[in-house]
């Protein structure tokens, strides 16, 4: 790589964390494939916060889930949803998340704090 190549990449602005940018893209998906998903886990997070005195948490409705559901829309909606108001995070509260490769990673308790709208094919 020459000089100024190094130089112009070094001056590019890059997020310090590209995760929520991620996160934001898999929750806007309009794939009808990611709709889909968007729309059983609405269902299964409310489903969680009636079982669970308004907590959610992935480990407590991914039984709920069908398997055809990819673990990166689970964290995008829930990214989604926790932005936009729906699920406040529960400070001191993480639980195994339960599955997967991250199956011993912590992951928050957050509280459903307003009904999330139906899903269209935007969000």
């Amino acid at each position: 790589m020459t000089p100024a190549v190094q130089d112009a990449l070094d001056w590019t602005p890059r997020p310090s964390d590209p995760t929520p940018v991620v996160l934001a893209a898999v929750h806007s998906d309009p794939r009808a494939s990611h709709v889909a998903a968007r729309r059983v886990l609405r269902v299964a997070i409310t489903e969680c916060a009636a079982r669970h005195q308004g907590r959610v948490h992935i480990a407590w409705f991914r039984h709920l889930l069908p398997g055809w559901i990819d673990p990166h829309t689970v964290g995008g909606a829930v990214a989604g949803w926790t932005k936009a108001g729906y699920l406040v995070p529960i400070p001191d509260q993480w639980e195994p998340n339960g599955g997967g490769s991250n199956a011993t990673k912590p992951t928050q308790v957050r509280r459903l704090v307003r009904a999330i709208p139906p899903v269209d094919g935007a969000r």
